[in-house]
């Protein structure tokens, strides 16, 4: 996965994913042929993946989907099923996640995160694999986004990263590596070239002012895809413009939402 450039997909939920209809779909969407990410490891750990389980196929993973947990849409309780992990070793460089949702012992559901780094390839379409994960997963929230050097501090990504802000640990390392707080501490990091929210947070006052500001917002799900820019390679193209739309967008939807308060080089 080259540092100078790469793709952050993440959403986190509270839906249902135990049941291997989601993990068809949301597994599918990696094997599908214009999507080229098919994995090439999966595994509960490192040590797990090592043990070269079969996943030629989707339906070759399904042993590896909530092993245990009942595959339907519930929600088990108390049932920690084990986050899915995969990789590739390209073209393109990839790894991602599946983790569960859990029902606490006093009936609160714990979210999960689904999310995965990429190295950028233009001619591979990131953006309807997050709409279809978004529409799939019904997330709290979410976001695709093209990181370069601007955004990467040197070394990342990497397992161990630098101490500071920009670190593994720090915010714009968890905005890079797909974070999103604590279960019981969710937290909004910053705004991705493109981004999922449920209509309470754009709610009708917000998506008008956007639009007028020449924001792309429509429905998605249950909620609402918003849209920095036409695409992620303008992330690229034009790094400062994006910051400046980055900056006008937050400043509509309420930057209190936001950990990161500012931008690079700012």
């Amino acid at each position: 996965m080259a540092v100078e450039r790469f793709v952050c997909l993440a959403l986190t939920t509270k839906h249902p994913t135990h049941g291997w209809e989601i993990g068809r779909r949301a597994l599918g969407a990696l094997y599908d042929g214009a999507a080229r990410l098919a994995p090439e490891k999966v595994g509960f750990d490192e040590a797990h993946m090592r043990k070269r389980h079969p996943c030629a196929t989707v339906e070759d993973v399904r042993p590896l989907w909530a092993p245990g947990a009942a595959q339907d849409d519930t929600i088990p309780s108390i049932y920690d099923a084990p986050t899915l992990y995969w990789k590739r070793a390209g073209p393109p460089k990839a790894e991602g996640s599946f983790g569960h949702t859990i029902r606490t012992r006093h009936g609160v559901i714990d979210p999960t995160t689904v999310r995965m780094l990429v190295g950028y390839k233009p001619d591979i379409d990131y953006m309807t694999l997050f709409t279809t994960w978004c529409a799939l997963y019904r997330p709290l929230q979410g976001y695709v986004h093209l990181f370069t050097a601007p955004e990467i501090c040197k070394g990342y990504p990497k397992l161990i990263a630098g101490a500071g802000e920009f670190g593994m640990g720090g915010m714009w390392g968890r905005f890079r590596d797909g974070g999103f707080g604590s279960v019981r501490d969710q937290k909004t990091y910053n705004l991705g070239a493109a981004n999922y929210f449920p209509r309470d947070i754009l709610t009708d006052e917000k998506t008008t002012e956007l639009e007028a500001e020449g924001f792309l917002v429509s429905p998605l799900g249950e909620g609402q895809l918003l849209q920095l820019c036409p695409g992620l390679d303008a992330v690229a193209q034009d790094f400062a413009s994006f910051s400046q739309r980055r900056v006008l967008a937050k400043r509509i939807i309420g930057p209190q939402l936001f950990v990161i308060g500012s931008e690079p080089g700012a």
